[in-house]
């Protein structure tokens, strides 16, 4: 699901640091990723952007959905 949204909303490819004229990662990359980092990093790693998202006021950090 998230492939096909990077096709379609271009806010979420600069998110992703994807230039527009540039595919979206496929499935086999963002499966990869997850598989390489494991559990434990990845939740660190969200983690730690919520915190400097909720530092910079561009998140209230009520609740994330991932």
């Amino acid at each position: 699901m998230l492939v096909r949204q990077m096709w379609n909303d271009p806010r979420l490819k600069k998110i992703c640091d994807i230039e527009t004229n540039e595919p979206p990662y496929g499935i086999a990359v963002l499966s990869r990723f997850r598989t390489k980092v494991g559990p434990e990093r990845l939740a660190r790693v969200v983690d730690q952007a919520v915190e400097v998202l909720v530092a910079n006021r561009r998140i209230k950090g009520e609740a994330v959905a991932l």
